[in-house]
């Protein structure tokens, strides 16, 4: 049992030593870029602006709401956006550009951690491990509790 608690710890604090992306983070939706500046994040068909902040993460909506996004604090993680028509909400997952997900996916598509960290993290090996490390570990989470 203590050995669990060590590298429960060993996890925890790896994920928190991992730097934010620089610049305004970027999110691929299933068909269109979202990009986040803070107050506002731009996007087709219109940018979204910022409609409240919680403590992990900030709401931006369309001037009608009909569109809305959730953008964690940590922007290594995925956003949701959700299009609301009629009775009926429709949600999707925007992958954060360099982030857990997209890491992960990348290198289980052949990309190597090399190529991943002069791609995305300043050539910095040990971060690119580290997000490809937890998108792996996320996705393996949720399987696991989806049995």
């Amino acid at each position: 049992m203590a050995s669990m608690r060590y590298v429960l710890l060993v996890l925890c604090s790896c994920a928190a030593s991992l730097p934010p992306p620089s610049g305004p983070a970027e999110y691929a939706c299933p068909d269109h870029i979202l990009t986040d500046y803070g107050e506002y994040v731009g996007g087709e068909p219109a940018p979204l602006r910022l409609t409240s902040r919680e403590d992990d993460h900030d709401v931006f909506a369309s001037l009608t709401g009909e569109r809305t996004i959730v953008i964690p604090h940590d922007r290594h993680s995925d956003a949701v956006e959700r299009v609301h028509h009629a009775a009926a909400v429709r949600s999707e997952v925007c992958r954060a550009r360099g982030g857990y997900t997209d890491m992960a996916m990348r290198y289980i598509g052949g990309e190597s951690i090399e190529h991943l960290a002069h791609a995305e993290t300043g050539g910095d090996r040990e971060v690119a491990y580290e997000l490809v490390r937890k998108g792996l570990w996320n996705h393996t989470h949720r399987l696991h509790d989806d049995r």
